[in-house]
């Protein structure tokens, strides 16, 4: 196979408000792309930022791209970087979270892997918890038949990890796609806006026949920190829901459906009990915006239009994805009894009995 030795590869990183980490971003990136045997562009996407951003990316980044959103267009919104790299004629375009650092030879690894690899639509980076004396952030995104999606290995130290789970999607913290597999598929979603983008990209990747990849030769580090907020459980549900619709075909959603029936009365008692958000009502508000979001016409056209699309660029069953797929949630942070004792057995056994009707 002819390797091309430079190709033109595109980093593209979506800042907002991001002023305490956009110095350390910049500075550890143009280090790390020193020496680099590529034609590397960086492109910064700003959602109209209210503090430093933009100047302080052109101060510690001269050369830099941006562009500037009339409106914050959340993570999503990093497809007018995406669009543009591909429109440069770019070979590999990578998204970067503003808030990571880099290892010196994080970027040759993902390159190497899908330059060798012309099945691979999308690897990302061995993401480490920053300062946190190499322990996992994401080895690889799980992601549950009904939606929920987690990180792999996370808290655990890289030296002692062992996936015992099956790796389904490329965290969008630290991703790099190939050009003609975007060109094929599309981008990220904009009406995702916030979470699940990068777990709808992946999904229809692998719809389309392309395999995903973690290269843990790349290294990099995210300072990650867990939240909870009435905003972030509204768009994580909803589009957790979006992606189901989007991207399975009809005979696997009415297989689910009893299943995701039961764990969406288990979600709403939950956030009435306060222990989604630790406060009572707060998230019960938030789910009842979901299904709001989900009552709307417009809502079911566009989801519509969207498997129509999917479904023409489809080169795989349902089935043939299962072995990707996990039937128990396992993400530390959000741990609990009932997750463990009650929802993971019923799910896994619910799973065990429909994938064969798949």
């Amino acid at each position: 196979m002819q390797i091309n030795s430079a190709p033109s590869v595109f980093l593209v990183v979506p800042t907002y408000n991001g002023q305490d980490d956009i110095p350390s971003f910049f500075e550890s990136l143009r280090k790390s792309l020193q020496d680099v045997p590529y034609n590397v562009k960086v492109v910064a996407v700003d959602n109209n930022s209210h503090d430093q951003s933009v100047a302080l990316s052109r101060k510690h980044f001269p050369g830099l791209h941006i562009i500037e959103n009339d409106e914050n267009k959340g993570y999503a919104g990093v497809r007018v970087g995406m669009q543009y790299a591909l429109d440069q004629k770019a070979d590999y375009v990578a998204v970067l979270n503003q808030d990571l650092v880099f290892s010196k030879e994080w970027l040759v690894p993902l390159v190497d892997c899908l330059q060798r690899n012309v099945n691979i639509g999308a690897v990302q980076s061995q993401i480490l918890l920053e300062g946190e004396d190499e322990l996992i952030n994401s080895s690889g995104n799980a992601l549950h038949y009904l939606g929920f999606g987690y990180t792999l290995g996370h808290k655990l130290k890289l030296s002692d990890y062992h996936a015992t789970r099956p790796f389904f999607y490329c965290s969008g913290a630290c991703v790099m796609f190939r050009a003609d597999a975007l060109k094929k598929v599309g981008l990220f979603d904009e009406i995702f806006f916030l979470y699940h983008e990068d777990t709808d990209l992946s999904w229809r990747l692998r719809l389309a026949g392309y395999d995903l990849g973690v290269v843990k030769d790349s290294i990099v580090f995210h300072k990650y920190v867990f939240s909870k907020s009435n905003l972030k459980f509204f768009y994580i549900e909803r589009n957790r829901l979006l992606t189901l619709f989007k991207n399975y075909e009809v005979r696997t959603l009415f297989l689910i459906a009893p299943m995701l029936i039961i764990t969406e009365g288990a979600m709403l008692a939950s956030s009435v009990m306060g222990s989604v958000l630790r406060v009572p009502m707060l998230g019960f508000f938030s789910k009842m915006r979901t299904y709001g979001f989900f009552m709307k016409k417009s809502t079911w056209q566009y989801i519509k239009v969207q498997r129509r699309i999917i479904h023409s660029q489809r080169s795989k069953r349902d089935r043939d994805l299962i072995p990707f797929m996990t039937s128990d949630i396992a993400f530390q942070d959000l741990s609990s009894p009932l997750i463990r004792y009650v929802m993971n057995p019923l799910t896994r056994a619910y799973w065990a009995l429909i994938k064969p009707l798949i």
